[in-house]
């Protein structure tokens, strides 16, 4: 089964952050030139082919530098978003259309997305433009406190976790965290939540 997306399952994919990035990107906020460094600069960083501070140049790009921040964003979620799903630039134009772009920004956006988005899905396929590291194990333990400094009684658990991680060198590392049960319980619901939005992604392909 093929997994393009259409354009109106992209925007329900897109936080609303995402939705409002895109609706800054208009002829107020970006002249011409201001929209098309912005276009370069996401469209090389998700290629993998954006050379060192290609990001932060582009920030230099509109009037107001928060403005741009949120629209670069924005715009390169909707180009990774795309490309993981195979869609072609047709579709997201539909979303593009919603955010109220302007007809010919719409074009130059379909026509770099459709030159890019093969080389975009081979960088995400092998991760190398973004190397997060991966979760490898994860150990905790439970200290239950009888009392504070001021001797009252409180029995108040506290949970203290460590999750293991490797980086695409093979490095490894520890992330030490120490949690309430309020916390520990807002934690379990998050990573049960996204469980949940993984299961429904992969079972629409």
């Amino acid at each position: 089964m093929t997994d393009r997306l259409s354009a109106a399952a992209l925007q329900m994919e897109l936080s609303k952050q995402t939705l409002d990035g895109l609706a800054l990107v208009s002829a107020a906020n970006f002249d011409d030139a201001s929209f098309k460094a912005l276009m370069s600069a996401a469209f090389l960083v998700a290629s993998g082919e954006a050379k060192a501070g290609e990001d932060e140049k582009c920030m230099k790009a509109g009037a107001n530098p928060l403005t741009t921040k949120q629209a670069y964003t924005a715009v390169l979620t909707v180009i990774l978003e795309g490309a993981k799903h195979s869609a072609p630039g047709s579709e997201i134009a539909g979303g593009l259309e919603e955010s109220k772009w302007s007809a010919e920004r719409i074009k130059l956006f379909v026509a770099a997305y459709d030159q890019k988005r093969e080389l975009i899905r081979s960088q995400l396929a092998t991760q190398s433009s973004f190397p997060f590291p991966a979760v490898t194990g994860m150990s905790w333990r439970m200290d239950y406190y009888m009392r504070s400094n001021l001797l009252e009684k409180v029995k108040t658990p506290m949970y203290f976790v460590q999750i293991n991680t490797t980086n695409n060198k093979g490095q490894t590392g520890a992330v030490p965290l120490t949690m309430s049960l309020e916390e520990m319980n807002d934690l379990l619901a998050k990573c049960k939540d996204m469980v949940k939005q993984v299961e429904r992604v992969t079972a629409t392909k």
